[in-house]
């Protein structure tokens, strides 16, 4: 005797589905959803159920670019952080400011909007103003990175009425962009001759 399909309750589909995606993993936890709603929409066709049961086997949500970044390796790092060494005013700037990125974890926005009061050489710290999180933050200033800060500051920044402390090293030197620092860390990235997603 066939089945009796259209007894079948939403309920039942829905966690025969969820249970089923658990057991599998990255984009195969989509297959059951998909194998059950084919199959639903078959007995739609075939007359053995009412339309609109499909929708009980929902899809799982997938998120686009939820899988972790790949990381460096502390080798990688360091092939990145050697790129900028010539001592010119822009290779100290652009040194100093791979170092937040690398060391603090610093996003793009908290480096170009770093300014010179946000610095405490007294007790080694940097005072970040509120970001994305909305609350300010107060983070260790490593020794290098001190070190490199202090390098730009001295030997590379140039005279500037702005309190920012990464300016552009043409005239006019105003405080660089967001675009500005991605596109020195992938200069960066192609010069060290590694290839990154």
């Amino acid at each position: 005797e066939p089945p009796d399909w259209q007894s079948l309750p939403a309920s039942m589909i829905t966690a025969f589905v969820g249970q089923a995606a658990t057991r599998r993993q990255r984009s195969g936890h989509t297959y059951p959803a998909i194998a059950v709603r084919s199959f639903l929409r078959f007995l739609v066709f075939r007359g053995e159920i009412s339309p609109g049961l499909e929708a009980a086997a929902p899809l799982p949500p997938q998120w686009r670019q939820a899988s972790l970044p790949s990381r460096l390796t502390p080798q990688e790092v360091a092939r990145v952080l050697a790129v900028y060494q010539d001592g010119t005013a822009s290779s100290l700037r652009n040194h100093a400011m791979l170092l937040l990125l690398a060391r603090l974890g610093l996003r793009s926005q908290d480096v170009i909007s770093l300014c010179l009061d946000d610095i405490d050489w007294a007790d080694g710290r940097l005072n970040l103003r509120p970001g994305k999180s909305r609350r300010a933050r107060s983070l260790p200033l490593p020794y290098d990175v001190g070190q490199a800060m202090v390098a730009y500051l001295q030997g590379g920044r140039p005279q500037s009425a702005s309190r920012q402390v990464f300016l552009r090293c043409r005239p006019p030197f105003r405080p660089l962009t967001k675009s500005a620092v991605w596109w020195m860390v992938r200069q960066a990235f192609a010069r060290s001759g590694l290839v990154v997603p």
